[in-house]
């Protein structure tokens, strides 16, 4: 990926480069007074600009979750699982209007574990009594699958994420909170 990207950037500066001298070269069969010199340096001055600043504001590449979590700490890691699930879920419940929440209510604490490859096994330590409301939020943890790689632990089970999930708010209003428990 980084070479595409390199190369764009050479094809860029090539292409400013040429034009350029493609400017100079004009100029130089005119033999105009220095005006046109100087629009023509300022034209390619712009056009060399114009170009970096296209390759400094393309998007980000996506970088794979494991990429950014294979450095974090066990807590670290935690935070980051628990601020993905609630953000995310927030976000979609905004970009597809109110329908990811739908039937939720009340709250359930969650013991996830979450294995190498970023799968988790979840199971509810504390229900709502409404067996769809507590699968809707297992549902929620496991659609944001994988979640990268967690640090290993030492004797190489799972790393165990406990968490509370509710909805809050009113009904035209709800989003998700995620706590962390010890």
């Amino acid at each position: 990926m980084k070479e595409l990207e390199q190369t764009a950037q050479e094809r860029l500066e090539e292409k400013a480069l040429v034009n350029t001298r493609a400017l100079l070269d004009k100029l130089e069969k005119e033999e105009r007074g220095p005006g046109l010199w100087i629009s023509l340096v300022v034209t390619a001055l712009v056009l060399g600009t114009g170009a970096t600043l296209f390759w400094l504001m393309r998007p980000a590449p996506y970088r794979e979750p494991s990429q950014m979590t294979s450095t974090m700490t066990a807590s670290q890691y935690v935070d980051y699982f628990l601020n993905r699930t609630e953000q995310l879920t927030n976000l979609a419940k905004e970009q597809k209007g109110k329908k990811a929440l739908d039937g939720l209510y009340g709250t359930v604490d969650l013991r996830v574990a979450v294995h190498p490859d970023g799968k988790t096994d979840v199971a509810l330590d504390r229900l709502t009594g409404d067996s769809q409301v507590d699968d809707g939020y297992k549902r929620i943890v496991k659609i944001l699958e994988p979640y990268g790689r967690p640090p290993r632990t030492q004797d190489g089970t799972p790393l165990m994420v406990r968490a509370r999930l509710g909805v809050k708010g009113d009904p035209g209003a709800r989003t998700l909170v995620v706590e962390r428990l010890p």
